[in-house]
């Protein structure tokens, strides 16, 4: 096992007093310890850094930020002042499982060069009390186009040499969600993945925003990828890819009751696999909420509609 590997673990943090403590026991406590754990608290307003604050460990870091600026600026400020090669990411509401850092540098030490190292884990349901496996891509080797068609791992779940970060030019503070399917891809031009078989973090899933809040960010996070990513997503893995991700942003939006935005994206999701005719059909429903003859015709002419057919098949936007 290389001992000289240093990782600097990035927790970015937002009025999490009440789980960033199992947070940071979690990191500190690994069988292999980090070279430091760096906290960057987001402009809290509860006790989240006095928690920070009270845990006396010559390996914790805490940078505050004037104002909230959101996670992935969190993590970037982590990342541009961390110590280590190594970059491992944890979210403050979510833990690790003890040997997850040390599985992980021991594939380092296997693969002999610069990888992502990722992994599966738990989801617990706090509300319910139940723990399973959290389904996770298994991602090996040169993994970009993979990427280009499903999102990847979670942030929790990565480690990813420093250096490559900066090649990438950091994370994208714009995106609304999918954050880490954003790093993903971008990493996956440059390096190979390592998929672990075993669960290394427990995802913590809690109450707090709405279903129709979480889709419609869901929805805004994953058009925001595609539409960065259209014309490779067109140029690597092709047209009906490119409309199976309209079909799930079209579907996020309707379960969110935006029909107008759904329907948008059903027609883009048509346009690019016109094979699948239950895709206009789908369009139809989203717009009219079940009136479909009144509002047929309507959609009709939206589809003849000038620019809609050339944008579409350059994945770009209406």
């Amino acid at each position: 096992m290389d001992s000289n590997i240093k990782v600097s673990v990035i927790v970015p943090t937002h009025n999490r007093a009440h789980t960033i403590r199992r947070c940071l026991d979690s990191a500190l406590g690994q069988t292999i310890s980090p070279y430091e754990v760096i906290v960057v608290d987001d402009a809290s307003t509860d006790d989240t850094t006095s928690v920070v604050k009270s845990i006396s460990d010559e390996r914790l870091r805490l940078i505050t930020m004037p104002s909230n600026k959101g996670a992935q600026a969190a993590r970037n400020v982590g990342i541009k002042n961390a110590k280590g090669d190594h970059i491992a990411f944890l979210d403050s509401d979510d833990e690790w499982v003890p040997e997850k850092l040390e599985w992980q540098i021991k594939e380092i030490a296997r693969m002999e060069k610069p990888c992502v190292i990722h992994g599966a884990g738990w989801i617990y349901k706090e509300q319910e009390n139940t723990r399973e496996i959290f389904a996770m891509p298994r991602l090996n080797g040169f993994v970009y186009k993979e990427l280009l068609a499903h999102p990847g791992p979670l942030y929790p779940c990565i480690l990813v040499p420093k250096k490559n970060l900066a090649e990438i030019g950091f994370l994208d503070e714009k995106t609304p969600s999918y954050q880490e399917w954003d790093v993903s891809i971008a990493l996956a031009k440059q390096l190979d993945f390592v998929f672990i078989d075993k669960p290394l973090m427990i995802y913590h899933v809690h109450g707090g925003d709405t279903i129709s809040k979480n889709k419609v960010k869901e929805a805004e996070g994953w058009q925001y990828i595609v539409e960065k990513y259209s014309a490779e997503i067109l140029k690597n893995v092709g047209n009906k890819v490119l409309a199976q991700h309209y079909s799930q942003i079209a579907t996020f939006y309707l379960e969110a009751g935006e029909r107008q935005r759904a329907c948008k994206f059903f027609y883009l999701a048509y346009i690019n696999n016109r094979v699948d005719g239950r895709l206009l059909g789908r369009a139809i429903l989203a717009l009219s909420g079940g009136n479909f003859f009144p509002i047929a015709h309507q959609v009709w002419r939206r589809m003849k509609s000038l620019g809609l057919v050339t944008f579409a098949r350059l994945g770009g936007k209406i």
